[in-house]
């Protein structure tokens, strides 16, 4: 048997900051706004698999096999501040993923020239966003949005080759 480990982790900051061209205005020399975007995320991955040796007949009619897990969270947090001549809004929002799965596969060799190869996988996967403004703003933009949303999913393989 073969352990194959895979792990990962990134970590950003990022200031993202312009002046608001896109703004409505009824006179165009005047400089209407200005938009900063301040983020920090921090992504980690871990995947651990399990690889038969290759070889034939490894357990009973199967010739090889996989088995492993893997797992990936991203978490975001976002300050915005907008300022125009007008108004001005503070947005705060939290974003996280989490993504959980666990897979297999196996193969047989019918012969030198035909495989077998049947898989799967089932994976559960989460998304929570939360944002509130923190200033009162009298436009257009959402003053506070949360959303939780999950699900399972399954996938199969089943696939033949010839060489």
């Amino acid at each position: 048997m073969k352990v194959t480990t895979i792990t990962s982790f990134v970590t950003t900051d990022s200031l993202n900051s312009f002046d608001a061209d896109f703004t409505n205005s009824t006179d165009p020399r005047t400089y209407n706004g200005f938009l900063a975007a301040k983020r920090a995320r921090n992504v980690f991955a871990q995947e651990i698999r399990f690889d038969s040796v290759d070889q034939q007949d490894a357990l009973a009619w199967i010739d090889r096999w996989t088995i492993g897990s893997y797992i990936h969270t991203l978490n975001e947090d976002t300050n915005s501040n907008y300022k125009d001549i007008y108004d001005s809004a503070i947005v705060n929002s939290e974003y996280a993923t989490e993504s959980l799965a666990l897979f297999g596969q196996l193969e047989h060799d019918f012969s030198e020239r035909l495989r077998l190869t049947l898989g799967l996988r089932t994976e559960y996967h989460s998304v929570d966003f939360d944002s509130t403004t923190v200033d009162d703003y009298t436009g257009t933009l959402q003053p506070s949005a949360k959303t939780q949303q999950s699900d399972t999913l399954f996938g199969g393989k089943s696939a033949s080759s010839m060489t």
